[in-house]
């Protein structure tokens, strides 16, 4: 039996062709805790629709796709994985973006 899993990932190891990406990914499973839980992902990626991304080791995606749970391991075959670049996010705001607040 599969289930839907959504999350932000920190990519550990990223492989593949133009056909496929595999690899492993940590997750947090609670917001107050410092506990993550690996994954193992795999996505084929030769049709011209797919919705995964380009991404790399180190890095952090979000990560959709049909999860797996056997054996205590935990698999995902991804549907849409699209990587965040962060300090382009961070670059892009601007104190002009702000509202100017009135005393």
């Amino acid at each position: 039996m599969s289930s839907i899993f959504i999350s932000f990932c920190f990519i550990k190891t990223v492989t593949g062709s133009d056909k496929y990406v595999s690899g492993s990914a940590l997750y947090r499973i609670k917001d107050n805790e410092e506990s993550f839980r690996e994954i193992i992902y795999k996505g084929f990626t030769r049709s011209s629709e797919t919705l995964i991304d380009d991404f790399e080791n180190n890095s952090i995606v979000l990560i959709i796709g049909q999860y797996v749970y056997d054996e205590n391991a935990e698999y995902i075959t991804l549907i849409q994985a699209t990587q965040f670049h962060i300090f382009q996010i961070i670059y892009q705001l601007h104190l002009k973006t702000f509202p100017i607040p009135f005393p």
